[in-house]
Protein backbone atom coordinates (compact mmCIF):
# COMPACT_ATOMS: atom_id res chain seq x y z
CA UNK A 1 0.00 0.00 0.00
CA UNK A 2 1.38 3.39 -0.96
CA UNK A 3 1.12 6.33 1.39
CA UNK A 4 0.18 9.69 -0.12
CA UNK A 5 2.69 12.47 0.34
CA UNK A 6 1.66 15.50 2.36
CA UNK A 7 0.49 18.49 0.32
CA UNK A 8 3.28 20.58 1.77
CA UNK A 9 6.22 20.32 4.09
CA UNK A 10 9.69 18.82 3.90
CA UNK A 11 8.60 15.39 2.64
CA UNK A 12 6.71 16.90 -0.29
CA UNK A 13 9.54 19.29 -1.10
CA UNK A 14 12.05 16.42 -1.09
CA UNK A 15 9.78 14.35 -3.33
CA UNK A 16 9.31 17.21 -5.82
CA UNK A 17 13.06 17.94 -5.89
CA UNK A 18 13.90 14.29 -6.52
CA UNK A 19 11.23 14.06 -9.22
CA UNK A 20 12.75 17.09 -10.95
CA UNK A 21 16.36 16.00 -10.52
CA UNK A 22 15.94 12.39 -11.50
CA UNK A 23 13.16 12.57 -14.09
CA UNK A 24 15.65 12.62 -16.92
CA UNK A 25 14.86 10.89 -20.20
CA UNK A 26 16.48 7.50 -20.49
CA UNK A 27 18.81 7.29 -23.46
CA UNK A 28 20.80 4.45 -24.88
CA UNK A 29 24.48 5.13 -24.30
CA UNK A 30 26.50 4.04 -27.29
CA UNK A 31 29.57 6.18 -26.57
CA UNK A 32 30.82 8.51 -23.87
CA UNK A 33 29.07 11.86 -23.70
CA UNK A 34 31.12 14.98 -24.42
CA UNK A 35 32.52 16.82 -21.40
CA UNK A 36 32.43 20.50 -20.43
CA UNK A 37 34.23 22.10 -17.51
CA UNK A 38 32.72 24.83 -15.31
CA UNK A 39 34.00 26.96 -12.47
CA UNK A 40 31.80 27.36 -9.42
CA UNK A 41 32.33 29.15 -6.09
CA UNK A 42 34.00 27.11 -3.33
CA UNK A 43 30.91 27.18 -1.09
CA UNK A 44 28.72 25.82 -3.89
CA UNK A 45 31.22 23.04 -4.55
CA UNK A 46 31.29 22.04 -0.87
CA UNK A 47 27.49 22.00 -0.65
CA UNK A 48 27.16 20.01 -3.88
CA UNK A 49 29.78 17.46 -2.78
CA UNK A 50 27.82 16.85 0.40
CA UNK A 51 24.83 15.71 -1.73
CA UNK A 52 26.06 12.42 -3.17
CA UNK A 53 22.46 11.45 -3.94
CA UNK A 54 22.23 14.05 -6.74
CA UNK A 55 23.43 13.50 -10.29
CA UNK A 56 24.90 16.98 -10.79
CA UNK A 57 25.80 16.25 -14.39
CA UNK A 58 22.14 15.61 -15.16
CA UNK A 59 21.07 18.76 -13.26
CA UNK A 60 23.54 20.96 -15.18
CA UNK A 61 22.68 19.29 -18.48
CA UNK A 62 18.97 19.93 -17.94
CA UNK A 63 19.56 23.55 -16.85
CA UNK A 64 21.71 24.27 -19.91
CA UNK A 65 19.11 22.68 -22.19
CA UNK A 66 16.29 24.74 -20.67
CA UNK A 67 18.34 27.94 -20.94
CA UNK A 68 19.17 27.20 -24.59
CA UNK A 69 15.46 26.58 -25.29
CA UNK A 70 14.63 30.00 -23.81
CA UNK A 71 17.37 31.73 -25.83
CA UNK A 72 16.20 30.06 -29.04
CA UNK A 73 12.63 31.19 -28.36
CA UNK A 74 13.79 34.79 -27.85
CA UNK A 75 15.80 34.63 -31.08
CA UNK A 76 12.77 33.27 -32.93
CA UNK A 77 10.56 36.09 -31.63
CA UNK A 78 13.19 38.73 -32.41
CA UNK A 79 13.63 37.43 -35.95
CA UNK A 80 10.04 38.38 -36.78
CA UNK A 81 9.84 41.53 -34.62
CA UNK A 82 9.56 44.98 -36.17
CA UNK A 83 10.73 46.76 -33.02
CA UNK A 84 13.82 48.91 -33.39
CA UNK A 85 16.56 49.21 -30.78
CA UNK A 86 15.15 52.66 -29.89
CA UNK A 87 11.70 51.10 -29.36
CA UNK A 88 13.16 48.45 -27.05
CA UNK A 89 15.13 51.08 -25.09
CA UNK A 90 11.99 53.21 -24.68
CA UNK A 91 9.90 50.25 -23.46
CA UNK A 92 12.69 49.17 -21.09
CA UNK A 93 12.85 52.72 -19.68
CA UNK A 94 9.10 52.74 -19.09
CA UNK A 95 9.30 49.40 -17.30
CA UNK A 96 12.21 50.61 -15.15
CA UNK A 97 10.32 53.79 -14.19
CA UNK A 98 7.17 51.80 -13.32
CA UNK A 99 9.14 49.39 -11.13
CA UNK A 100 10.96 52.26 -9.43
CA UNK A 101 7.66 54.05 -8.79
CA UNK A 102 6.03 50.90 -7.39
CA UNK A 103 8.98 50.24 -5.09
CA UNK A 104 9.53 53.92 -4.28
CA UNK A 105 13.12 53.81 -5.52
CA UNK A 106 14.93 57.04 -6.28
CA UNK A 107 12.89 59.36 -4.05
Amino acid sequence: MTHPLPASGPANLYHRANTYLYDMPKTKKTKAAPHMTFSIPDDVKRRAQSRRDVNWSAVVSRAIGEHLDALELVEKVLATSRLTRADVDEIAGEIDRAIAKRNRIGR
